[in-house]
């Protein structure tokens, strides 16, 4: 495998510097609930959990998505 010569890199690709926000959410018991739920429905618990989650961060931030 090439090794890359960072220096040259450097030249070619400025640094470019962006903000981001990661949101985290941890589901607590998933694993129980997909035992439970089987993994169709646990998809569509998730996706309405994402929905509710777009519903806040969206009018707030609006380029997220």
């Amino acid at each position: 495998m090439p090794r890359l010569r960072l220096t040259s890199q450097r030249r070619r690709y400025p640094a470019e510097h962006k903000q981001v926000t990661v949101l985290f959410a941890d589901v607590v018991h998933s694993m129980d609930i997909a035992a439970a739920v089987g993994a169709k429905r646990l998809r569509e618990i998730m996706a309405e959990v994402d929905d509710r989650r777009a519903a806040v961060v969206q009018p707030r931030w609006p380029l997220h998505r």
